[in-house]
This record gives C-alpha cells, structure tokens and sequence, in this order.
C-alpha cells in the first residue's frame, strides 16, 4: 500500500508476519504487528483520512496458533500511519477476520467478513459459521449485514469489494462459488453461482 499524499511512506503486510513499513520510499524498514498479532490478511487506508489504516487479522503464529480468545484475532486501527494500533472488533463473534474493503464514498463504510477460524468452509457440519460486519465510524460501531438466510452464513466468505454502482452496497464471494451484492440495509441479490471458490474480486 502506497500513501496517496507521500508515494515515499510504504507498506508491505506479510501473513503471519506484520506489517513493514518505510518513510523513505523503501530504503529502510520497521516491522509493526497491531496488537501484537503478526498473521495480517487485509490493510486499507480510510479515502479521506489517509493517517488512518485499518488491519484484518487472524489467529496464525509463527510456532503455532494463538488461543481463540478476545484480542488475538480481528480489526484494528491505526491513527498514526500505523505507528501504533487499537483493537476495535470488542464483542464481535466470529473473532477470525479476513476479507475486508473500504468504500471510497462517504460514510466511506468498512466491511469486514469473519469465521470461526482459517479453515472454516461450507462442507464442515453446520457449514462455515461466516459473518459479515460493517461499521460507518470508522470501526467504533458494528452491525450486521446479513440477512436471515446468512445468520450465519453457510458459505464462507472470501472475495469482498465495493459495488462500484451503489455506495454503501459491497460484492461478495463465497467457498461455493457465488457472488452476492449486499446492500446497506442487508438485502442479498445473488450475482453469479456455478463458479469454483470465489478467492476475490475486482468490479469494473
């Protein structure tokens, strides 16, 4: 990721690694992990506010995993171009974050898919247990996106991006091969099925 207002302060997130960061356009680097937690998934800037960076993570730890409890997994902020960072996914059940994007139009709307852990999939018995969360505070509320027939979702969640035609809507894809527009208020339309695992997304 780049700063749009200095193409000199860089960052570079590496699963289960942290995130390294460098003022001087790669010349020297600094490794932050927020909260401790190395394994990062997702890393985005908020459009109009490019100080602040938000951060999905999970429970992988370099000798193993971290124990599933409150903190160790989930969203955080960073008001300092990612000096320092806050846990801001208190309360939120699953804990496991990964899929995450940032709305470039006001409220500018981050959301952000979670499951119980790395492998939870449709196939496993009561199928994945995925949420999908959004937040028009920048992470200091949450609320849920899903609808009845996705509370939880039996599909996981992977591919995630702002639907270009409608703020506030996202696009999704799911470990069974659909892709979802879900609107602000949570109403899911089905996009697209009969594909293999949706991994990601790119609207044009």
């Amino acid at each position: 990721m780049v700063d749009r207002d200095d193409p000199r302060r860089l960052w570079l997130g590496i699963e289960v690694g942290g995130i390294a960061r460098s003022d001087d356009g790669g010349e020297s680097w600094s490794l932050d992990r927020p909260g401790g937690n190395p394994d990062l998934h997702m890393m985005f800037a908020h459009p109009a506010a490019p100080a602040t960076l938000y951060a999905s993570t999970g429970y992988g730890r370099v000798f193993g995993e971290a124990a599933r409890i409150e903190g160790n997994a989930g969203v955080f902020r960073s008001d300092d171009y990612g000096a320092t960072w806050r846990y801001v996914w208190a309360g939120i059940e699953p804990r496991y974050s990964r899929p995450m994007c940032v709305d470039p139009r006001p409220p500018y709307g981050v959301t952000v898919g979670s499951a119980p852990s790395a492998f939870s999939h449709a196939k496993d018995e009561g199928g994945a247990a995925a949420m999908l969360f959004r937040s028009d505070d920048g992470c200091e509320t949450w609320r849920s996106l899903c609808d009845a027939a996705h509370s939880p979702s039996t599909a996981n969640f992977h591919g995630l991006a702002p639907d270009p035609d409608t703020a506030g809507s996202v696009l999704v894809g799911t470990d069974t091969g659909e892709v979802w527009r879900v609107g602000d208020g949570a109403d899911w339309t089905m996009l697209a099925s009969g594909m293999p695992l949706v991994a990601s997304l790119l609207p044009l």
